[in-house]
C-alpha cells in the first residue's frame, strides 16, 4: 500500500477549494475522508485527511496536521 501525507493546503488544491472550506468540512462531519479534533485543553483543531492511493481503497494510516500557517 502506498500512503502518504495529505496537508489541508494539498486537499484544498486537489479539490479547487479553498482551505477553510476544507477545515469546515472536516469539523462538522461533512466528509468521510477525514476528521477534525480538538486535543483536551486546545482551542485549536487538528486535522486527519486519510490517504488514498491504491485500487481505490481507504489507506488508515495518515498524518495528523496541525495547519499553523493561519496563526
Amino acid at each position: 500500500m502506498n500512503c502518504g501525507r495529505i496537508s489541508v493546503q494539498e486537499a484544498a488544491e486537489f479539490l479547487m477549494m479553498d482551505k477553510q472550506t476544507i477545515r469546515v468540512m472536516l469539523q462538522s462531519g461533512a466528509v468521510d475522508w477525514g476528521i477534525a479534533f480538538k486535543p483536551p485543553g486546545s482551542t485549536h483543531y487538528n486535522y486527519v485527511i486519510y490517504a488514498n492511493y491504491e485500487n481505490g481503497e481507504h489507506s488508515v494510516i495518515v498524518q495528523n496536521i496541525f495547519d499553523k500557517s493561519d496563526y
